[in-house]
């Protein structure tokens, strides 16, 4: 599976957080891959906002940087499921299953 390892800070502060996207397929017919993941970063922090009773941050917020892209093409690189609770945003992105959303390593529920 390709993934996407990030860094990814909110508004003014300078705190950087983690994330990794997870997916079956990542298209070579984009701007970017920042611009590719950033509505599904945003679209995770404001689910996990909204669960806690915070405020919808907008997009001007976020800023987003690549640290790394690996991809599937000569050999396996998949990870265990045990790595997630290290990232602070990890995001699996399936064809043919239900995509998932983890925020400090938890679940978001829809």
């Amino acid at each position: 599976m390709p993934f996407i390892t990030f860094i990814y800070r909110i508004g003014t502060n300078k705190k950087f957080f983690y994330g990794k996207y997870v997916c079956d397929d990542i298209s070579d017919d984009h701007e970017g891959l920042d611009i590719e993941i950033l509505p599904t970063v945003i679209d995770g922090i404001n689910e996990y906002r909204k669960q806690k009773g915070l405020t919808k941050l907008l997009n001007k917020n976020f800023s987003l940087g690549i640290l790394s892209f690996s991809t599937t093409n000569y050999i396996p690189i998949d990870s265990s499921d045990n790595e997630i609770e290290c990232f602070d945003f990890y995001h699996k992105s399936y064809i043919y299953k239900q995509n998932e959303t983890y925020v400090n390593g938890k679940l978001l529920k829809k």
